[in-house]
């Protein structure tokens, strides 16, 4: 089913093309706030970003100075979610310049002070904060009292003043009444945090408690994060490891679901981007005369050629058809895989004594002929990062031999390293570059992300994993996982290791891959 905002940006750019930069700009502004409206519902905030910019400049050529600070506000916020903080406290502050009213002015200033707690800058905060608490200035507007009550009590939480904070939040849900259900809830998960802090476990899941679970199910995915996380933190430190449990699994699967959404909305708005740059292209042809279509015609043709040469250079060349095909790729599951890490060690020390094209050389020759090998086994290289180099055996095409045909590419991988010639240094020493390397087989989730410079990549806990494994290694030897080591024991000769430490998954068994 397709994505229901695709077909509205659609509609809203073409619209946006009809209007003339010069003398419809008050339509602009309205279509690109809507653009920029769903794109904020997709969590694609770099282009919800963009078209505000763009909208905040056309306010400044038509003097608007509401529209000026109603788009600040939104800029500011969209950069603190990021934690762009300069940039956000920059956007407040115009927010604040351009305010009509004192209090929305006093409103934008506590947007300041709000970023200035992530940044830790308490002091500078307190000072806002406070100016706006004050008995004299706070009476006015109940918004205002009740935004600096509540950045008052996160505050004196970051200050560990607990009992402060809960008295402050408590203010806040009196302020409050029966009205803004969702304020209300996290205000209460924030008591709860603060419960936490001090140590009341049980009055923390009190707290948590009051908030109705059919409200909480219908409340932001963020929200029911936080909380489910506070209860699991509660119940596994109570000793209570079934209802800790309980809440640790819908935490998993809230966390799931707000990834699987951005995942979703990044491939829709590549969805978007190819449609829009199709129906740029159809407009073009279809103004051009028939004299010159033929001669552009030609042109086209070998740029296209030049273009699916690229691609194939990027995607697999499946990926690349159903790209060019259908103008997206639908992202796939993959249930066996074996993911290959490789990383070279003393990387850092040996760089510092090359020149910047010395290093880019020798690098160049080493993923080169990591290429080469794994197109010899037919294994899809994902990509580099930095001295990391990532190969993928058993996509986008499925394969029974995936474990078996990943090692035989790592020992060669090992072994084209090992024999490369070493690397004369300017201080007249000579150094090499030694390699290790980490398997591991399972599952993953494999497509194409990202509108501009997009890529090919897998996502899930067996890339995870694999990255354990090459970085719970030795130098010079292949390290595989249980599972690795399950499909391929009868090929090759293994040395159990036994249980080692890796980071972030405790102990696991290991094995080092000694020969053919």
């Amino acid at each position: 089913m397709a994505n229901p905002h695709e077909k509205k940006l659609i509609e809203l750019h073409r619209q946006l093309e009809s209007f003339s930069e010069d003398v419809d700009r008050l339509n602009r502004v309205k279509v690109l706030g809507r653009i920029a409206g769903i794109y904020e519902k997709m969590e694609d905030h770099a282009e919800a970003i963009d078209r505000y910019l763009q909208i905040l400049n056309l306010a400044d050529v038509l003097k608007d100075q509401k529209k000026t600070h109603a788009v600040s506000l939104k800029l500011g916020r969209l950069h603190l979610l990021h934690r762009l903080y300069p940039q956000a406290i920059v956007y407040y502050q115009q927010a604040e310049d351009s305010a009509a009213t004192s209090t929305k002015a006093k409103l934008a200033s506590l947007h300041r002070a709000n970023v200035l707690l992530f940044k830790g800058d308490l002091n500078e905060a307190e000072a806002i904060i406070l100016s706006c608490h004050s008995p004299e200035k706070q009476a006015k507007n109940a918004d205002v009292r009740l935004r600096a009550t509540q950045l008052l009590a996160i505050l004196r939480n970051n200050q560990k003043q607990y009992p402060k904070s809960l008295q402050l939040h408590a203010e806040c849900l009196e302020m409050l009444g029966e009205k803004d259900v969702d304020r209300q809830m996290d205000i209460r998960k924030s008591m709860a945090l603060s419960l936490y802090y001090m140590g009341n476990r049980q009055l923390a899941i009190d707290k948590l408690s009051e908030i109705p679970e059919d409200l909480l199910k219908n409340t932001s995915k963020r929200l029911r994060k936080l909380v489910y996380e506070i209860y699991t933190a509660c119940y596994s430190e109570m000793g209570d490891f079934k209802q800790a449990f309980k809440y640790q699994e819908l935490f998993k699967d809230i966390d799931h679901s707000i990834t699987q959404d951005r995942v979703s909305n990044k491939l829709t708005s590549i969805q978007v981007n190819n449609r829009l740059i199709q129906v740029q292209y159809e407009r073009e042809m279809f103004l051009k005369r028939s004299e010159e279509l033929a001669e552009k015609n030609l042109v086209i043709e070998e740029e296209r050629r030049k273009s699916d040469e690229l691609l194939l250079n990027i995607l697999p060349e499946q990926v690349a058809n159903e790209l060019k095909e259908h103008g997206r790729v639908n992202a796939k599951a993959y249930d066996a895989v074996t993911v290959i890490f490789s990383d070279f060690s003393g990387f850092t020390a040996i760089s510092e004594s090359l020149t910047a094209q010395e290093l880019v050389t020798e690098i160049d020759a080493c993923f080169q002929g990591f290429d080469q090998i794994t197109d010899k086994y037919g294994i899809e290289k994902i990509k580099t990062i930095g001295d990391a180099y990532m190969a993928v055996s058993g996509i986008p095409s499925s394969r029974l031999d995936h474990a078996e045909v990943a090692i035989r590419a790592a020992l060669e991988m090992r072994d084209f390293i090992d024999t490369r010639p070493s690397i004369r240094l300017a201080n007249g020493t000579s150094a090499r570059f030694n390699v290790r390397i980490g398997l591991h087989s399972g599952s993953v989730v494999a497509g194409v992300v990202g509108i501009r410079k997009f890529a090919y990549d897998v996502w899930g806990d067996t890339v995870n994993t694999a990255s354990r494994m090459e970085s719970s290694g030795a130098i010079g030897k292949v390290n595989v996982s249980e599972s690795t080591y399950q499909l391929a024991r009868e090929h090759f000769h293994f040395t159990p290791r036994g249980k080692i430490s890796a980071k972030g998954k405790g102990e696991m068994e290991m094995y080092f891959v000694e020969a053919h």
